[in-house]
């Protein structure tokens, strides 16, 4: 069984919410492209179990200047997932979501990293950010994350390269976007609860190694409607 779930209805509410709500950071084609992974969840639970849009097919945002020149983000994920109930869905394997930044001036290779959430016999703490080099992700160092989603990556994204213009889009938008974005402030403040509870039971172990040792269980972690 699945160790971590999510309300399936809430992930998609947020998918299409974001799509909305960044389509002028990511234009009409890339946040269609988003909406249509929101309909593919309910497709790969009653397939294959993989969700994704493929790295080879990602998101992509508009440009941005910097002082490091003309920027712009790639997103894809791929999440295994498992139905297990009408309502709920849960993590079965492996959930990546991996973000690139290209310079349009730079011939360097891409910056870029993945958001993961590993499976049940990953060696380290299991919400963590990977960086990557040749396309493969490092071994080590694994940063501890509170992102999980590929929404919350992408507000991630679009907070980094557009700054000051996202969170004013965020503030003009808050009348058309309280109700989806108030389901993602209540399962960020969930698990930073469960995080904090997980660590208060420490006892002789630092805290950050009970947390790594955290498995989503007793009780199962649920982030949404059950």
């Amino acid at each position: 069984m699945a160790e971590l779930h999510f309300s399936t209805d809430q992930i998609q509410r947020e998918m299409n919410g974001m799509a909305d709500l960044a389509e002028e950071f990511l234009g009409r084609a890339h946040s269609q492209q988003l909406r249509g992974a929101a309909y593919g969840l309910a497709k790969a639970l009653s397939t294959n179990g993989i969700w994704q849009i493929p790295q080879g097919h990602p998101l992509e945002t508009t440009t941005a200047e910097h002082k490091a020149g003309i920027l712009f983000g790639r997103l894809s994920f791929r999440w295994e997932v498992k139905a297990v109930n009408q309502k709920t869905f849960g993590v079965a394997g492996n959930a990546s979501t991996t973000i690139e930044i290209h310079n349009l001036e730079s011939d360097a290779p891409p910056l870029s990293w993945n958001t993961d959430i590993g499976g049940s016999g990953h060696p380290g703490y299991r919400l963590h950010i990977q960086f990557r080099s040749n396309e493969k992700s490092a071994e080590i160092p694994r940063f501890p994350s509170i992102l999980l989603t590929p929404v919350d990556c992408l507000d991630f994204l679009l907070g980094e390269l557009f700054q000051e213009k996202w969170t004013k889009h965020q503030y003009d938008r808050q009348t058309q976007t309280a109700g989806w974005t108030q389901d993602v402030r209540k399962r960020v403040c969930h698990l930073l609860r469960k995080k904090a509870e997980c660590a208060e039971q420490s006892s002789g172990v630092t805290p950050w190694v009970t947390l790594k040792r955290w498995n989503f269980t007793k009780p199962r972690l649920t982030l949404g409607d059950d």
